[in-house]
């Protein structure tokens, strides 16, 4: 296969994976939980770190927890009926505001979904993966969130 058949085929290929959620806290809503882009996902990530660069020229991240789990609440939650994302970057604030239990279990499956676990750091290191094809699979699974505040 040449270079450009592959870049075709990887340009055309459906790779957004998704999973259902139900949160009985806030009424029994269901969400679609959708991966997001890589562009999207580099904005998300960006809306909770900051990078200083120490005066030994060392880059270091800094995790704003406060920030981490309603961003990716944002990032991957959607109407399953129309697929529109259910919040907008202007929710921050509320969803920080709300149960921090329910935001954190909503967010811990965005981070499956985003990929953002070290089980899907470590997919592509061996073929024991727990991660399914399809993208699912539970956070106890995945194993603990690579994220972490310092």
């Amino acid at each position: 296969m040449s270079a450009e058949a592959i870049r075709k085929q990887i340009l055309a290929s459906e790779d957004q994976t998704e999973n259902s959620i139900v949160v009985p806290e806030w009424g029994g809503v269901a969400l679609l939980l959708l991966s997001p882009s890589a562009k999207r996902r580099a904005a998300m990530i960006a809306t909770f770190t900051t990078t200083e660069t120490g005066i030994d020229g060392e880059r270091t991240a800094e995790v704003n927890t406060q920030a981490m789990l309603p961003s990716l609440v944002i990032a991957c939650a959607h109407d399953p009926a129309t697929r529109e994302p259910v919040f907008t970057e202007a929710d921050l604030d509320s969803l920080a505001e709300k149960n921090g239990a329910v935001v954190e279990r909503v967010g811990l499956a965005c981070m499956v979904i985003a990929g953002m676990t070290k089980g899907a750091v470590d997919a592509g290191k061996d073929d024991s993966s727990t991660i399914q094809s399809d993208g699912t699979g539970s956070v106890s699974q995945l194993g603990s969130p690579v994220p972490s505040a310092s």
